[in-house]
C-alpha cells in the first residue's frame, strides 16, 4: 500500500497504471478525471469513498478543496508492470 499526500490545487497529472488499483479516500475530497470523458466531468471522492482504476486508462485526479488529500492505493500489477505511466493530455480538459 502506498500513501499519497495532494495539496490544495495539486494534481496527479495525466496518467495510467499498468495494471489495477484501488484508491482509499482519508480524508481531503480529491476530484477524478476521466481522460475519455468528452465533458471533462469530475466525479467528487470525499473521505471514506474508495475506487478501483483499471489499467492502461488515462486519468488525473485533482484537489479542488483547501486541505490536503491523503489517499491510500493498492497496486496490484503484474510482474514488470508499471505504477505510474506518465500520459500526455488527452484534450477533454483545459487543464
Amino acid at each position: 500500500m502506498n500513501k499519497q499526500t495532494v495539496t490544495p490545487g495539486g494534481t496527479t497529472g495525466w496518467h495510467q497504471h499498468g495494471g489495477p488499483i484501488w484508491v482509499v479516500i482519508a480524508s481531503g475530497t480529491l476530484t477524478f478525471y476521466d481522460g475519455d470523458d468528452p465533458s471533462c466531468t469530475g466525479t467528487v471522492y470525499p473521505p471514506g469513498s474508495a475506487f478501483m482504476e483499471p489499467p492502461n486508462h488515462t486519468h488525473l485526479a485533482r484537489n479542488e478543496g483547501s486541505e490536503n488529500v491523503v489517499v491510500y492505493i493498492t497496486f496490484m500489477l503484474p510482474e514488470g508492470g508499471a505504477p505510474r505511466i506518465d500520459a500526455p493530455a488527452p484534450g477533454n480538459c483545459p487543464f
